[in-house]
């Protein structure tokens, strides 16, 4: 499951919620995120959802 590719394990609900909600993105600012690599949704800082 995507939530495992989440480092912080206290950030895998956050994550769990969005796949729930069925969010196309997720904005945040947290290196673990934004690293991990997961697609769907889309994990982006606000600066870069502000560029697309």
């Amino acid at each position: 499951m995507t939530e495992k590719q989440i480092r912080d394990i206290n950030d895998r609900p956050i994550l769990r919620a969005a796949i729930e909600a069925k969010a196309d993105i997720l904005l945040t600012g947290d290196k673990d995120f934004l690293d991990s690599g997961v697609k769907n949704p889309m994990i982006m800082t606000p600066a870069e959802f502000l560029n697309i």
